[in-house]
């Protein structure tokens, strides 16, 4: 089970405050099995489970995902037994009251395409997507270890907001502003 900050401890409301609901990540969890005998199995979150961290390092409803490419997936998912990088789970002294979430889900509203894509003579690739864009945007890459590195082009007189998968956000003037992805190592 992966989980993330989310409503819970992600970034809420005009205030942009973190935490709201609380501080500390946790997951109730109960698994019911009923095999074709007519017996039923039932499985439940308890301190015998593990957790760790997996390659999502930000999760935040207002300032996107984040994930480090780097820290295996399946290991965690397929092995059978927990990483290394994982321990006993904690279990917390008292139980909180759930409540479901009524929202609708978040859904792809368009695809665009890029308009132009050139390289520079430095070699960079520049993709042109045709007007302003408020999203996220899709690199593919191609090997192990590289680096991204977004430049945002802003026309003289205007300013643009860059949200960053830290979470962090900028206010950029008019000018050339570069963000890398993974950050320094």
């Amino acid at each position: 089970m992966a989980v993330g900050d989310g409503r819970f401890r992600g970034r809420n409301g005009v205030g942009n405050r973190r935490a709201v609901y609380g501080d500390r990540l946790g997951a109730l969890c109960q698994l019911q099995v009923d095999p074709a005998d007519g017996t039923s199995l039932t499985f439940g979150s308890a301190g015998s489970w593990e957790a760790g961290t997996g390659r999502i390092v930000v999760s935040d409803p207002k300032h996107g995902e984040r994930a480090d490419l780097r820290v295996p997936d399946d290991d965690w998912l397929t092995g059978a037994e927990a990483p290394p990088r994982f321990a006993p789970a904690e279990v917390l002294p008292r139980p909180r009251r759930l409540v479901a979430e009524e929202t609708g889900r978040v859904r792809q509203v368009a695809t665009l395409p890029a308009v132009a894509v050139t390289r520079t003579a430095s070699g960079r690739q520049v993709v042109d997507l045709g007007q302003n864009v408020a999203g996220v945007v899709r690199i593919r890459l191609d090997g192990a270890d590289q680096r991204v590195l977004l430049d945002v082009v802003v026309p003289p007189g205007a300013t643009a907001r860059v949200r960053l998968g830290d979470g962090s956000t900028e206010e950029v003037a008019s000018g050339r502003h570069r963000f890398g992805w993974p950050g320094p190592r």
